[in-house]
């Protein structure tokens, strides 16, 4: 929605505006008026600008991501439509202030209509950068490959895992993360690891302890259920 209004009311009213004072131009009343509401807009929109820097700095830091690779794929789309939009702004001041000293150097105001036009179309350009980005999160775009080898090297290094196949990670938004993947577990070294945390000399005496056939049967069932759901939640909390 915020580049869609970027795109409609500020890129198109800006271009509109520009065209119609190049066809037909009118002497502007005070320069130094416009300079000094052009020097308070640069005030401001710059620190606005510092600040939405710093923040998505914090943000590829965080990650150790370069800050080109985190506005594409990490960033909130709040904090990027931010930055983008007083970035835009900013450069939209010195664009301005540019056409407005070709006006008092030639003294033709259409010069102010051409920076009206560069100004829309700065705009438009970070509309378009916007919707492109936030689609992608809409339908679905596939994680980082720095992520993505994170997640599948976790799983080679568990020797309960045999094999990988059939992986697919997406994007669900900023923060969160789909992954599928068919895995075949090893299931000696799985039986091996359970043994281990539930004590070998623990699960021999519980077993020389049974009575009959039932007994067994029920610890059986009981140890595989408990073997099984260790083992995901080991390969759940790791990846």
């Amino acid at each position: 929605m915020s580049a869609m209004g970027i795109f409609c009311l500020g890129s198109g009213v800006t271009i509109y505006h520009g065209i119609t004072t190049f066809l037909e131009p009118e002497p502007l009343v005070s320069l130094p008026l416009a300079y000094a509401v052009l020097g308070a807009s640069l005030l401001v929109e710059g620190a606005t600008l510092g600040m939405a820097y710093r923040a998505v700095r914090r943000g590829a830091e965080a990650q150790n991501m370069r800050i080109g690779e985190y506005l594409e794929s990490q960033a909130d789309p709040m904090a990027v439509a931010v930055l983008l939009e007083d970035g835009a702004a900013v450069l939209g001041v010195f664009i301005a202030a540019g056409s407005l000293g070709m006006v008092s150097l030639t003294g033709d105001p259409r010069w102010d209509g051409v920076g009206s036009i560069a100004i829309g179309t700065l705009l438009g350009a970070v509309a378009v950068y916007l919707i492109r980005r936030n689609r992608r999160f809409l339908v679905g775009a596939n994680i980082p490959s720095q992520q993505y080898r994170k997640i599948t090297s976790v799983l080679a290094k568990d020797l309960a895992v045999e094999r990988v196949h059939d992986v697919k990670a997406e994007m669900m938004g900023t923060d969160s993360v789909r992954f599928k993947a068919e895995i075949e577990f090893n299931g000696a070294e799985i039986a091996r690891k359970h043994l281990e945390s539930m004590g070998r000399k623990n699960t021999w005496e519980n077993i020389k302890s049974m009575k009959d056939e039932k007994q067994l049967e029920r610890f059986l069932m009981r140890y595989g259920s408990d073997l099984i759901g260790c083992e995901y939640e080991q390969v759940h909390t790791a990846s």
